[in-house]
């Protein structure tokens, strides 16, 4: 059994429980299982499994080979910043340009440093180092040679707490007074599949008013919720169903009413596998509460 240690943010959880579900519904039939927890001693929150390590890193990197997420976002603008393109400059060892027209050789390449390195070791949650004072500092893997998470990762996470309570995860040049700091990092080892699960889950972005808006699609699985096998392969189909069906829809039509799309979703979704998610709540009550 291994814990595998979470980003400390809501889309950084949320991408890594779905590539983790997509990952474990890919094995050969067996009785694997994964499950959130969360490590009271470091406030961290991370996913138990019982799966061959080095079979789950594998079932990882071939997920994100076949870049499931066909959509509008495969040529679209990178969901980057220049902070997130120097610290692949490391990762890659090249210069790392943010034009739309290059992000499929940039998300290849990432995925191709991947296969070369043991990131599921480096998650362990023994390897998380964490420091909670007026600073709160969490390093995902050695802290030697940290790089920082994606920035569209942490900015939701934060945008809050930076404007009304003073914390932040940059430094302050301007405006209110800081309270404290947020540094969130990861080991080298690790960086690839953060950026890389950023790219590939990436379903549309788009500028309203000069303001850039991401979305992505995600799977949810709260705490303590047992997700055996059989119903990781139910919960992908319901994944790569939720996609085909965003595909259609105008980035306007899902700006202007975001609940909407969320309901209509929902709906098709409970409509086209309501004898499975019947049966597999009826089986695994807990199950329900997914999302």
């Amino acid at each position: 059994m291994v814990k595998i240690a979470l980003p400390p943010t809501t889309l950084g959880q949320d991408l890594l429980i779905t590539l983790s579900i997509l990952a474990t519904a890919s094995l050969p039939p067996t009785d694997v299982y994964i499950k959130v927890g969360i490590e009271p001693s470091k406030g961290i929150t991370y996913i138990e499994t019982n799966a061959d390590t080095v079979k789950l890193s594998k079932a990882v990197i071939n997920v994100l080979s076949k870049n499931l997420v066909v959509s509008g976002a495969r040529r679209a603008r990178l969901p980057l910043v220049p902070t997130d393109l120097n610290a692949l400059r490391k990762v890659l060892g090249r210069a790392v340009s943010g034009k739309a027209d290059l992000r499929g050789a940039l998300y290849n390449d990432l995925v191709g440093v991947l296969k070369q390195k043991d990131f599921i070791k480096y998650l362990d949650i023994n390897n998380v180092s964490t420091r909670y004072g007026r600073n709160i500092e969490i390093y995902l893997g050695a802290p030697k040679g940290a790089l920082t998470l994606p920035r569209v990762m942490i900015s939701d996470g934060f945008f809050e707490l930076g404007k009304l309570h003073g914390i932040k995860d940059v430094k302050t040049v301007s405006g209110p007074p800081r309270l404290g700091k947020v540094d969130l990092r990861c080991s080298p080892e690790v960086a690839p599949l953060m950026h890389a699960s950023v790219l590939g889950f990436e379903v549309l972005n788009f500028a309203v008013a000069g303001n850039m808006f991401h979305l992505f699609i995600t799977l949810k699985a709260p705490p303590d919720i047992c997700i055996k096998y059989m119903d990781a392969k139910l919960l992908a189909k319901v994944f790569t169903y939720a996609l085909k069906l965003t595909s259609k829809f105008n980035f306007i039509d899902i700006y202007e009413d975001y609940e909407v799309h969320r309901l209509y979703l929902l709906l098709k979704i409970f409509h086209k596998y309501i004898k499975s998610l019947a049966h597999l709540f009826a089986s695994s009550p807990e199950l329900s509460s997914l999302g």
